[in-house]
């Protein structure tokens, strides 16, 4: 497996000799444009701003959903495989793979040796993600000044609306280690503020144990200074990602679960509307236990110390 990866990377370093031109100055630049743009739009014409109700552009409630998954699996490579040309821009051996997370369909990127480059650089490899959302949000919002048929104008109505969101998420879920904590570490230049962050406040709600002790004392003096303010951020990202959810995710799913309901309940067994409620149903009902259920499953790991 390692020689075959060695290989392929061979095979494609003579493509990506001109990678650093996505993150050259005249690059960002564009990607500031894009950025200005969307502001400008969503200030200017009030109609093009997103709501829940742009996630259901199609009649029924199985092709918005499916679209939603193809749409969201196709966008989210497309940000880390920005992040993964970021980092070898950067001459970074960047690690680009596709995983999973309970049901999910996850593609990460591995920048672990970006703390070998000069903190400065480090930005664009961590900014990478979220300005090619921005452009993609640019596009589709350009495009919907346009006339264009019902059903594409609305489909670019919901990209704009998971595009934007998962920009927010990024600044939001910072309680995550998001982009945008990856950003924030960096400029306090701090190694693991997350960590010593949680160590911190455990230790004045409640007590440590004597690794966790030793683990806190042994950090460095930017990490301990700045966890006794990164609480606030931290706070807030919560309450931030909370209220994504009130506004979006959960109206959203709710109108799915009452369109779910009315069709099992007056479908006959069997039909092909009986099945597409049943889908949307399991749909919904995946998206809020599975956030408890991965949360469970990551607290028993921490106790075992097999996650951090």
């Amino acid at each position: 497996m390692a020689a075959r990866s060695t290989r392929l990377e061979e095979n494609m370093r003579p493509r990506l000799k001109n990678v650093a031109r996505f993150f050259g100055r005249a690059a960002w630049s564009c990607y500031a444009a894009a950025a200005v743009f969307v502001v400008a739009v969503l200030v200017f014409a009030p109609e093009l701003r997103p709501s829940w109700k742009d996630g259901w552009f199609l009649p029924g409630a199985a092709l918005p959903v499916l679209a939603y998954l193809l749409a969201g699996i196709a966008f989210g490579a497309l940000h880390e495989a920005w992040h993964w040309l970021a980092g070898r821009a950067l001459g970074v051996p960047a690690t680009f793979r596709v995983s999973y997370r309970g049901l999910y369909i996850v593609f990460e990127t591995d920048l672990t040796q970006i703390v070998n480059v000069p903190r400065g650089r480090r930005y664009g490899a961590y900014l990478a993600g979220m300005a090619i959302d921005t452009v993609v949000v640019a596009v589709a919002l350009g495009l919907r000044l346009l006339p264009l048929p019902e059903t594409l104008d609305g489909f670019l109505g919901a990209v704009v609306l998971y595009r934007l969101v998962g920009i927010a998420w990024q600044w939001a879920a910072v309680p995550m280690r998001s982009d945008g904590y990856a950003v924030l570490a960096n400029a306090l230049r701090c190694y693991n503020l997350y960590r010593i962050t949680w160590l911190t406040a455990k230790a004045r709600l409640y007590r440590l144990t004597p690794a966790e002790a030793g683990e806190l004392a042994s950090a460095g003096e930017r990490d301990r200074r700045a966890a006794r303010w990164f609480a606030l951020p931290y706070m807030a990202g919560v309450v931030a990602m909370a209220g994504m959810f009130a506004l979006v995710a959960l109206p959203l799913l709710l109108a799915l679960a009452q369109w779910g309901m009315v069709r099992l309940s007056s479908g006959a067994i069997g039909s092909a509307g009986f099945w597409e409620a049943l889908a949307v149903a399991a749909y919904v009902v995946t998206q809020l236990a599975l956030p408890p259920l991965l949360a469970l499953r990551e607290r028993r790991l921490r106790r075992a110390g097999r996650l951090l």
